[in-house]
């Protein structure tokens, strides 16, 4: 029996196939699927209820994925460029603070060079007061060029690369959504043991995308199910996504305004989150609380006294704090996203 998911091009999927993504590429139960090309959009919730297209053993998997320990290798998927997509298959808000930063950014950095190019035009002199603001610009993006290569040399020759016969299993949940967000190509995926700092993040080099995955967090996968990390490589893809990589190196100038780019990250960072949240809505929470609380304790956080402890600890510090940082509370990332998850 071939099953059909709603906006999904990449279809139509065997039972084994749902199954596969209920479990280990974050697909909800809210999800609209349909048994035949013509018929009635129903949830896979549903179709489970009926018994319309899982098994017996199907649906027990089905609603007992939470506490699934291991992860068995899923079907294999050679192709890693997608030519020709069609649309996105998934709807996600973008933070309104995100478009009105950008646009700040993209003013600031154009003031900046009109300026610097008039006075060079009308006057040696003029112009002499911008050489030393435009010798520490090229500096410090030369620096930063240089340890970033140096960063992803150290990364490429001795980090774990996720691929179709290392980690498959994770690299179905970067395939399935890196389709789902309608990218190009499958952003090169790598493991990185870090001393147990739990993180990850998107990056460019040499043309190309990468994901850097902490140890630590692709463990919590392993240990109590794929939700979570499911949710923090939609969030990281939603960076690549939303091309926000590219778009600082080349609004570099606007960097130097005060305030301005770590206000832009913050959005950015909301909108990532609600990407994430969209692709996998029941690991979204977790996914921020793990980077709060670790990947033991995060499951015995009280998310409603937590959420809570924002406007208790409200003050002049912690609202600096927030202003010079390039990512929002977690509380509030976790406010953000809560209807998402709810829904």
């Amino acid at each position: 029996m071939k099953i059909y998911i709603k906006d999904r091009h990449d279809g139509p999927f065997s039972e084994a196939e749902i199954l596969d993504q209920i479990r280990y590429a974050g697909l909800c139960s809210g999800a609209l699927a349909r048994t035949d090309s013509q018929g009635e959009w129903l949830p896979i919730s549903s179709l489970v209820e009926e018994k319309r297209i899982l098994s017996t053993e199907g649906e027990s998997n089905f609603t007992n994925q939470k506490t699934e320990k291991n992860l068995p290798k899923p079907r294999s998927i050679s192709k890693t460029r997608f030519p020709n997509r069609e649309a996105s298959g998934i709807q996600y808000d973008i933070n309104k603070k995100e478009t009105v930063y950008f646009t700040i950014k993209c003013t600031v950095t154009l003031v900046s060079i009109l300026w610097i190019a008039i006075s060079i035009l009308y006057g040696a002199k003029k112009a002499a007061v911008f050489l030393p603001f435009i010798f520490y610009v090229l500096l410090i993006y030369t620096f930063q060029m240089f340890a970033h290569a140096l960063a992803m040399g150290h990364i490429k020759a001795n980090a774990i690369r996720v691929t179709e016969d290392q980690f498959p299993e994770i690299y179905n949940i970067v395939l399935q959504h890196s389709q789902s967000l309608n990218l190009d190509a499958i952003p090169f995926t790598y493991i990185v043991q870090a001393g147990g700092m739990l993180n990850a993040f998107a990056t460019r080099f040499c043309m190309e995308n990468y994901i850097i995955l902490y140890s630590d967090i692709v463990e919590t996968a392993y240990d109590n199910g794929p939700e979570a990390l499911s949710f923090i490589i939609g969030h990281e893809l939603g960076h690549v996504k939303r091309r926000h990589i590219i778009k600082n190196t080349w609004l570099l100038p606007s960097a130097f305004f005060p305030f301005l780019n770590s206000a832009y990250s913050r959005a950015c960072e909301y909108t990532c989150d609600n990407i994430g949240a969209s692709l996998s809505p029941q690991g979204a929470i977790d996914g921020i609380l793990i980077l709060s609380a670790g990947k033991r304790l995060y499951s015995k956080v009280n998310t409603e006294y937590y959420l809570k402890q924002i406007e208790e600890e409200e003050g002049f510090w912690t609202w600096f704090a927030e202003k010079l940082s390039s990512h929002p509370a977690a509380p509030k990332r976790i406010k953000n996203i809560a209807p998402v998850y709810r829904g």
